[in-house]
């Protein structure tokens, strides 16, 4: 879900207002927003030898905003202690199989911020088929699911990690591919070959993307970022809380801290928070609007949510993914007056 104020400068020009008045109050609202803004930090670890490094490559290479990434050290070193991972999310790299090293790296994790990767799964299976190997990749990440009681997601990350084709490449790919495979690996040959072959007009940002699709970095850096954006979620919950308990402390400051409170950030920072209630719904939710009619639609569809017999916390967390879409619409251009969204405002 889109946030507003990403960077943090309403909740400082907000600081600066209050501190006028309170200088106290001020720092507080300070606190809350440098907690809400900090880096999402995430631990990347695993065994000697699974490719720690390679993965906190490819995710890092994400971009993922707001995330931190940080190698604190391999699992499990005879005579070293393990590292301390108290990283926001923790991703445990393994390669074949769940080792009780890594049982014990994520037992004190929360589901929803800790991740395992299956890396190096083009040495998985007897065929090295691509599309074989890719099989017994997810079938090898199901097994290490069911073991480990999380998620599981397959990577190569020698692929994920390579240099992008070159128009150059392209004419050693389809007259000596084999030359190539300290660059790509085996795999990563194969398919760039087969894809030529299928269709020899293909450029090279095209056998490019086709490379990083097939490394599984897209889902793993996609998984990364979901545990980033729930960990933000949460402090957004603190940040409101904080600030509607400071509102209700300090007549002195309060108006300007409901100002705050009624705008667009933090009906931002409402609906994401309101996320972290509402698993089931958030399956079946539309995507995230990119006209101001898509964003009527999402608006509505969540209003209709309320006829579900949402439990009293739900119901708060669909009104406030609700309004957020409603403000959506119109920074899009939507009119107060449309009767479309009229009628679909209801509660919030």
């Amino acid at each position: 879900m889109g946030t507003v104020d990403a960077r943090g400068g309403e909740l400082d020009e907000l600081a600066d207002r209050v501190a006028v008045s309170d200088r106290a109050a001020g720092e507080s609202v300070r606190e809350v927003a440098a907690l809400l803004h900090a880096p999402i930090r995430v631990h990347i670890t695993g065994r000697a030898g699974v490719g720690r490094t390679t993965v906190a490559t490819a995710v890092e290479e994400g971009a993922i905003p707001g995330a931190e990434i940080e190698e604190p050290g391999p699992l499990d070193v005879p005579g070293a202690p393990d590292p301390v991972l108290d990283g926001d999310v923790v991703v445990c790299v393994l390669v074949e199989s769940v080792r009780a090293a890594d049982r014990v790296a994520v037992a004190g994790v929360d589901a929803e911020r800790a991740l395992l990767v299956l890396n190096k799964v083009d040495a998985l299976g007897e065929s090295r088929e691509p599309a074989d190997v890719w099989v017994a990749a997810l079938a090898r990440a199901a097994e290490c699911s069911s073991d480990a009681g999380l998620p599981v997601l397959p990577l190569i990350g020698s692929l994920a990690t390579a240099r992008a084709v070159t128009e150059a490449d392209l004419a050693v790919l389809r007259q000596r591919p084999h030359d190539l495979s300290s660059v790509w690996d085996a795999h990563g040959v194969a398919i760039a070959s087969a894809a030529l072959e299928a269709n020899p007009q293909l450029g090279a940002p095209a056998v490019t993307a086709l490379l990083r699709m097939a490394s599984g970095v897209e889902e793993v850096v996609g998984a990364v970022a979901a545990r980033v954006a729930h960990v933000r979620a949460g402090r957004g919950e603190c940040a409101l809380r904080s600030l509607r308990s400071l509102a209700a402390r300090n007549t002195g400051v309060r108006d300007a801290l409901e100002e705050y409170l009624a705008g667009d950030a933090a009906a931002a920072l409402a609906a994401a928070a309101g996320r972290l209630h509402l698993a089931d719904w958030n399956r079946e939710a539309p995507a995230e609007p990119g006209t101001a009619e898509d964003a009527v639609r999402c608006a509505q569809w969540w209003r209709t949510q309320l006829s579900g017999n949402p439990t009293a916390r739900q119901r708060g967390a669909i009104v406030d993914v609700r309004r957020h879409y409603l403000r959506i619409w119109q920074r899009m251009g939507g009119r107060p007056d449309d009767s479309r969204p009229v009628a679909a405002r209801g509660p919030g």
